[in-house]
């Protein structure tokens, strides 16, 4: 079975939470200047925007242009491509819940949004910016993780010691990952390269808290906010009202070589699928493929299931946990899936790792999340 890349562990709220009274703790409305906003990314131009229509609300907002990192030299070479940074400046009148924004991008953008602490731990989420509209992006902090090879004193994000922001363009870690040895005769294709440009207006740090139901991860009439879509440079990544059976969608097209998978992974908040039986996913493909589901917990162990999908035909269904199986060369401390561990599900073409060659991928979907 299909090894999936190793990808940073990170959670984006699902259903906005609707609460009034929410006081804001801090706010850059790019009205006056940039603030304390600055890029870490030697190639990168941070300027501020203004004039009828270019921000999300009045007139300015913050813009940062910069190349795509393609390789590793771009790291040691750049700073961190694609990044924007804020201090905090001092301490916050207020316990921080939500970190709200308005967001615009020229190109498809997998973006990683993290707060540091004072203490220097880290926490992240990850965001889709699809291009040419602003979109309203909501962060709970509660439904955010622990970024890698960071450690906390007491293994918890402390809201009263919120000092800083981050939002980093995440094509560069998968420009890492394609040419990673992944442990299998397979290939990740090539993330999109070129310049792009990031509007940022309206950030705000808010004490707002999530409250109510979780519904699914991803919903062909919700935007594609949660997703981290592992595709090259050639994929058309676009909204449909109604391309599935007369219902919204997203649809993805790609052409594939031999052994080459794409994916879109979706980061799954603390007990999301505790009291699920399975995954619910409604899906159709114009050609015939084989697609993977998977799950990985806390601990960094994958169960997966792979999915046939005949051409044409809309698959609808529920898989049960007892569908799953560990993934080759995956190892679980107690050999079994745990429901409440589980910090991811992904969903990728498997079809070239089986050995039906390169091909093309024509997928809409539907939805995907927890079966209850």
């Amino acid at each position: 079975m299909v090894k999936a890349a190793p990808v940073i562990a990170v959670v984006v709220l699902l259903v906005p939470a609707v609460v009034f009274g929410a006081q804001t703790l801090k706010v850059w409305d790019f009205e006056q200047g940039m603030g304390e906003w600055q890029s870490m990314d030697s190639s990168a131009e941070v300027t501020l925007a203004v004039g009828a229509g270019v921000a999300a609300e009045g007139s300015g907002a913050l813009v940062l242009s910069y190349p795509r990192a393609a390789t590793a030299q771009d790291l040691g070479t750049r700073g961190m491509p694609g990044s924007l940074m804020a201090s905090m400046g001092g301490p916050l009148p207020g316990q921080v819940g939500c970190l709200e924004f308005s967001a615009k991008a020229t190109g498809l953008t997998p973006l990683v949004v993290g707060v540091g602490e004072e203490d220097g731990s880290r926490y992240e989420a990850m965001v889709t910016i699809t291009p040419g509209t602003w979109q309203t992006v909501k962060v709970y902090l509660a439904d955010m993780r622990p970024s890698e090879n960071s450690e906390d004193e007491n293994g918890a994000l402390d809201p009263g010691q919120v000092a800083n922001l981050a939002f980093v363009d995440a094509s560069v870690f998968l420009a890492l990952l394609s040419g990673q040895d992944l442990g299998a005769p397979i290939t990740l294709p090539k993330p999109p390269t070129g310049r792009n440009e990031l509007f940022l207006d309206n950030v705000k740090l808010t004490d707002e808290v999530r409250e109510g139901d979780y519904g699914p991860l991803q919903d062909g009439a919700s935007p594609l906010l949660r997703a981290m879509p592992i595709f090259g440079a050639d994929a058309v990544i676009e909204q449909e009202a109604e391309g599935l059976d007369g219902g919204p969608c997203w649809h993805f097209r790609t052409q594939l070589q031999d052994k080459e998978v794409v994916a879109a992974m979706w980061p799954a908040p603390p007990g999301y699928f505790t009291d699920a039986i399975g995954v619910d996913v409604q899906l159709r493909c114009e050609e015939a493929v084989t697609m993977i589901l998977q799950v990985k917990e806390a601990d960094g162990s994958e169960y997966d299931l792979a999915v046939p999908v005949e051409a044409g035909t809309t698959l609808n269904e529920k898989p049960l946990w007892s569908d799953f199986h560990l993934s080759d060369n995956s190892v679980d401390e107690n050999g079994q899936l745990d429901r409440d561990q589980i910090v991811h599900v992904l969903l990728g073409d498997a079809t070239g790792f089986v050995g039906d060659g390169a091909h093309t991928l024509d997928l809409r979907l539907g939805r995907l999340g927890a079966a209850r």
